[in-house]
């Protein structure tokens, strides 16, 4: 690992979430109320399930 790659980065946190358990789908909603960014690979079909405005792009 470069220096570059470990200052760029650091800190960085990630979690996994499977949107057809409710209890996850309800937590990714809750914690993603409050992120800066969510990034995931969910069908637009998907999102809709969980949520309204769950997966938007801005």
């Amino acid at each position: 690992m470069t220096v570059e790659f470990r200052n760029t980065h650091h800190n960085k946190q990630s979690m996994v979430f499977d949107l057809k358990v409710p209890a996850e789908a309800q937590a990714f909603l809750r914690l993603s109320a409050n992120s800066h960014v969510a990034i995931g690979s969910a069908s637009p079909r998907r999102c809709g399930l969980v949520g309204r405005g769950a997966c938007s792009s801005a």
